[in-house]
């Protein structure tokens, strides 16, 4: 069994997979708009093939943040119509907009493949407050979002705006603490890719200009529970991310900084759960 990572965007027709896979992909760019859209499969691609499909550069492991004068503001939430709603991205020219498919993690960059905001949540909210599950699709330059129940009346976005200066605060407050290494678990490369944190992955965000957020924590409970379940990995590859980022969170206040860390993590993400199924399942 292969777990396969989309990137979904537009409307194209996504070339078949290789058999060990790398990156495959089919562009459709609205001239007029400035604005391309790419429809990519990746499959146990590298860290830099996975930050090209999701139209991102990584400089020094790290996934650079654009200027102030790229900033970009999208909706906080967006009214829902027949249990959807849609938001039309071709008003903001110049940028291009990734959606991956597997964590519903939406990357909006610029020409340059620098990073002017993500969306990591989608939410439907119900008229007394309740979230519900909500799903993200893109067709054409349409951002589309779903839910299965009729109750929702609006969609929240989750929004980290990757140009805003970083806080004063020293903190981000997402959740309480830092998640750590395990005091069970086994650190031991010999013994393969679950014993070794994040693998081909590197084990922490490497901040240019602070501390860095560490992913040891996330990526060791990752190993145990694929030791446990197999290939049964749908919640350990789920807990990965939320851990992943919960640490960038509680590292970093909102800013440049905690965004380009978010994006880093799924994007180490990817390829952390690729490594894993491809050298722990039959």
């Amino acid at each position: 069994m292969r777990r396969r990572f989309a990137i979904i965007v537009g409307l194209a027709v996504a070339a078949p997979l290789t058999l060990l896979g790398g990156l495959s992909s089919v562009e459709v760019a609205n001239a007029d708009a400035g604005t391309s859209y790419t429809r990519t499969v990746v499959e146990t691609a590298s860290i830099d093939e996975r930050a090209e499909a999701l139209g991102l550069s990584l400089t020094d492991g790290v996934v650079p943040t654009a200027s102030q004068s790229y900033a970009l503001q999208l909706p906080y939430s967006l009214a829902a119509s027949q249990g959807g709603a849609h938001l039309d991205l071709s008003q903001w020219k110049g940028y291009t907009f990734a959606l991956d498919d597997a964590t519903q993690s939406l990357y909006i960059s610029n020409a340059d493949r620098e990073l002017v905001g993500v969306v990591t949540e989608f939410y439907g909210i119900t008229s007394t407050g309740e979230v519900r599950p909500a799903k993200a699709g893109l067709d054409d330059h349409i951002l589309r979002l779903m839910s299965s129940s009729p109750e929702v009346t609006h969609y929240r976005i989750d929004y980290f705006d990757a140009t805003a200066p970083d806080s004063v605060a020293g903190v981000g407050q997402w959740r309480a603490s830092l998640i750590r290494v395990p005091s069970n678990y086994v650190y031991d490369p010999k013994r393969g890719a679950l014993h070794d944190y994040c693998t081909s992955s590197p084990d922490e965000f490497p901040n240019p200009s602070g501390p860095n957020a560490d992913f040891r924590g996330p990526c060791a409970i990752h190993d145990m529970c694929y030791e446990r379940k197999g290939c049964a990995s749908r919640s350990c590859d789920a807990s990965l991310l939320l851990n992943l980022r919960n640490n960038c969170m509680v590292t970093y206040s909102k800013g440049a900084t905690q965004a380009s860390c978010l994006a880093t993590a799924g994007v180490y993400y990817g390829v952390v759960t690729a490594v894993h199924v491809f050298n722990s399942c039959a």
